[in-house]
């Protein structure tokens, strides 16, 4: 279970216990923020190839992943 789950969990359960007093209850509390976010760098051109080029970042996606393991399995053996 990551930790995201574990958050997501925990809050629902915080706020289902304020929003089971009914309606008559008054909100505790109410937040509103945005939130902008700016990609740069590796981080960008990644996002975009991702978008731009879906088919290649794909091939390219599992080669990398096909070389990780058969690295890792390379490195853990016991022979």
């Amino acid at each position: 279970m990551s930790v995201f789950n574990i958050f997501w969990a925990l809050t629902s359960v915080f706020a289902s216990h304020f929003t089971r007093a009914g309606r008559n209850c008054a909100k505790l509390w109410r937040f509103h923020h945005n939130l902008t976010i700016s990609k740069q760098g590796f981080e960008r051109f990644v996002y975009s190839a991702a978008f731009d080029h879906p088919l290649l970042y794909g091939i390219i996606a599992v080669i990398i992943a096909v070389t990780a393991g058969l690295l890792a399995s390379a490195l853990s053996r016991r022979d």
